[in-house]
């Protein structure tokens, strides 16, 4: 994430269908599950023209849904710019923060676990400044 941008990170997670998005607050993308058009379209609509880089863990769940919300974005006319995979259990992601830099996205999209998505997030904070945090239910253990 290039000095001085702002950058979106959105996590997804199978959760609650029927819980309103204003009680979850205008800063929380839900995603997963019925709501797998959710992030797609979200991005779609306020990322428009905008550079958006998709990551995940390799896994069937994260792995499907970033390539799901990719799908759908595409079809509303958006695209990415990177697609990568993660490893699991890994502590550093330098390399994959650098990439990200060096591409100057505005926004990052997670399909995976927790633990990965919260250290990602720490390494973008430490590097650059702090993007604005959005995503699923898989943003917190509790």
């Amino acid at each position: 994430v290039g000095a001085g941008h702002r950058a979106l990170l959105v996590v997804t997670t199978a959760g609650a269908e029927g819980v309103p998005h204003a009680a979850l607050g205008e800063l929380h993308v839900r995603g997963g599950g019925g709501d797998l058009d959710d992030a797609g379209v979200y991005l779609a609509k306020h990322f428009k023209g905008k550079k958006i880089a998709f990551v995940h863990d390799k896994t069937p769940y994260g792995k499907g849904l970033a390539d799901e919300t990719l799908k759908v974005l595409k079809a509303k006319g958006g695209k990415d710019v990177m697609y990568e995979g993660i490893n699991p259990a890994e502590t550093d992601y330098a390399a994959l923060v650098s990439k990200l830099k060096s591409a100057n996205v505005d926004g990052v999209y997670y399909g995976g676990d927790y633990t990965e998505a919260g250290l990602i997030l720490r390494q973008i904070v430490d590097q650059g400044p702090k993007p604005p945090r959005q995503g699923g239910d898989g943003w917190d253990d509790k």
